[in-house]
């Protein structure tokens, strides 16, 4: 139990010496926000890895697959011949499908 208070004292100890650094305001209340931060991380990246869709800056959007972009009508002709050439530079996936 001993080893865990140290452990917890250093990385919040960190944080706080990193926030005074920069020139934060340090109050009693940072850290208990930096522990509920990073209790909520786990459930955070889940989430991430179980859905597609995101909030950006207030705007819904939903991650979508190469293939399911190439398959859209307006992603035809000159920006299809350009995207294959991008893929052909990006380096070679593991399981990825074929490039029609």
């Amino acid at each position: 139990m001993g080893a865990l208070a140290g452990f917890v004292a250093i990385w919040f100890g960190a944080e706080a010496a990193l926030a005074w650094r920069a020139g934060w305001q340090l109050a009693p209340r940072m850290i208990m926000a930096l522990a509920v931060r990073d209790l909520l991380l786990p459930i955070l990246w889940v989430a991430a890895w179980i859905g597609d869709d995101f909030v950006w800056r207030g705007t819904g959007m939903r991650a979508q697959r190469r293939v399911d972009l190439m398959e859209r009508p307006e992603f035809a002709g000159f920006a299809r011949r350009r995207y294959r050439t991008m893929l052909t530079m990006l380096p070679a996936r593991k399981h990825s499908e074929p490039i029609r």
